[in-house]
């Protein structure tokens, strides 16, 4: 931990697909807080903000897609610590070209 940024975030948030993400972030202006893209078992692959912790697979934004018919979730009203906000997340899956699960876009 450096600064109260771990090190290993900060090279996360140097990836350029954490870049990109970051700029739609601030294209949002507000509107999105944050956004994460998780592996298959929920890892941190990519990020938008220095996240809480590196693994969202036991969450119900990563876990959820997976017990459900829908292709979305929609997480309840909560307090999100990492970004000081109360917030509502939303998940998609993703897929890669032979349609198998590859991770999740949070918001």
């Amino acid at each position: 931990v450096r600064d109260n940024t771990p090190i290993l975030a900060e090279r996360y948030l140097k990836l350029e697909g954490s870049q990109f993400l970051q700029v739609w972030q601030k294209q949002m202006q507000g509107v999105i807080t944050e956004i994460i893209v998780t592996d298959k078992q929920g890892k941190n692959v990519i990020i938008s903000e220095v996240t809480t912790d590196y693994w969202q697979g036991d969450e119900a934004k990563y876990l959820n897609m997976y017990q459900q018919d829908d292709d979305y979730y929609i997480d309840t009203v909560e307090f999100d610590e990492s970004t000081k906000h109360f917030q509502v997340q939303f998940s998609v899956p993703i897929f890669d070209k032979e349609n198998q699960h590859i991770g999740v876009l949070i918001l």
